[in-house]
């Protein structure tokens, strides 16, 4: 008797390990249909692997060699649209166009809009908002992009060659005016009071405020004026069907609500401090 009743438990852990087997399975290939069903719908109709030329490490666009960031997820999700794989080959900002004029990649990213570099050219799909940002305590005021003049002004390497006339016109007047490459620091310079202000994109700007506390839990509150307009980015590509599919899979994902999203997540990461709150 008391091997029959070890014999019926033994079945009956049997078989609810096996149930326990199928469910696992059941799910695990569910999860499988349910990622190639959520594909883009063109994905299965071309898997072609395209190179582009993209920049170094820039957080929070470029990061991870370029496995992640805003900039290369928003080109991947758009170029997955066309059901393309994007490749991203890092070079320093001024050997990008020379790397694909020589053939070397298939695109190249991150040019402004009206700079002409040969081959075909996508809509715009990116737009950096450059801000002059201050300490909140030191209660200056910018209401303008000629206020600039009035105060010690750093900002990123070459910004007087990519922003507007008027900023160039503004920082010449300016008591004193520096560019520095590395723009993670640069709010580790307007801190120790070496300038007034710092001028760059607001993004880079607010990232760097996060590693900076995680860095030294230093804190301040800092002030972002818009004095200036967006500067707005494309894409180039040597053949016109990757720049319609580029097109065509950027408005798709604007439609969907993917783009916006994709921004979100990424302001969101950026905004949160952890630590912050317990201060």
């Amino acid at each position: 008797m008391l091997y029959g009743c070890l014999r019926n438990t033994g079945t009956a852990i049997f078989d609810a390990t096996i149930q326990k087997i199928v469910v696992v399975l059941a799910i695990f290939f569910f999860g499988q249909f349910l990622a190639l069903f959520l594909k883009p719908a063109n994905a299965f109709a071309n898997e072609e692997e395209i190179t582009l030329a993209s920049r170094v490490d820039l957080p929070p666009y470029t990061e991870r060699g370029a496995t992640g960031g805003i900039e290369v997820d928003l080109v991947t999700a758009i170029l997955a649209e066309g059901g393309f794989r994007a490749k991203f080959i890092q070079f320093p900002i001024n050997r990008m166009v020379l790397s694909f004029v020589n053939q070397r990649t298939d695109g190249l990213l991150l040019q402004l809009q009206d700079v002409k570099t040969g081959g075909c050219v996508t809509d715009v799909y990116f737009e950096h908002a450059n801000v002059a940002v201050t300490l909140k305590e030191a209660g200056l005021t910018l209401a303008r992009i000629e206020d600039l003049s009035n105060y010690a002004v750093l900002s990123f390497e070459g910004a007087t060659r990519f922003m507007r006339p008027a900023f160039k016109t503004a920082v010449e007047k300016s008591p004193h005016y520096v560019e520095v490459a590395f723009q993670e620091t640069h709010l580790d310079l307007l801190y120790q009071g070496r300038f007034d202000t710092v001028v760059g994109d607001e993004w880079i700007l607010r990232h760097s405020l996060k590693v900076l506390f995680d860095e030294t839990g230093d804190y301040r509150e800092i002030v972002s004026h818009p004095i200036m307009e967006p500067l707005k980015y494309v894409a180039h590509f040597h053949k016109d069907f990757h720049c319609k599919a580029f097109n065509d899979g950027l408005t798709a994902l604007r439609a969907t609500g993917r783009y916006d999203a994709i921004l979100k997540a990424h302001y969101e990461r950026i905004m949160e401090i952890p630590g912050l709150e317990k201060r």
